[in-house]
């Protein structure tokens, strides 16, 4: 949390007052996606509504922020996260894995991390495994 606050902090926008009053708004979401991330049931739809903007408002002001959209956000923390297990747990399954980090199926899971890493989970341990020794 502390660390998204940081990069919050380090961007700037172009007045002080739009700048504070956007920070403002994405501390709650920002809350709200770190407590929930490894949930396979988070819903960002209720986002707008947690801090009283609209979608697209919020979508705006998350990107110019984080570079994300907020679906990006989750989906490159999650993998990120995932990278991690992969790495230091190798007596967890690529299923398990895939629970931790907040998705259902396994065969999406999979999809997701080849599509953002090039690599698929299976391919990643090995790879791991390699530099390890």
């Amino acid at each position: 949390l502390s660390c998204l606050y940081s990069i919050l902090e380090k961007t700037t926008a172009t007045t002080e007052y739009a700048s504070s009053r956007e920070k403002q708004l994405l501390a709650p979401v920002i809350e709200y996606l770190n407590t929930n991330l490894t949930d396979p049931n988070l819903t960002l739809s209720v986002l707008p509504a947690l801090v009283g903007v609209s979608e697209v408002y919020l979508r705006r002001i998350f990107k110019k922020y984080f570079g994300f959209t907020p679906t990006d956000f989750v989906t490159h923390h999650r993998i990120q996260l995932a990278k991690q297990l992969l790495a230091d747990c190798y007596t967890k399954t690529i299923s398990e894995i895939a629970a931790q980090t907040g998705y259902n199926d396994p065969l999406y899971f999979s999809r997701v991390f080849k599509k953002q890493t090039g690599l698929s989970p299976s391919k990643y341990i090995q790879m791991c495994k390699e530099e390890s020794f």
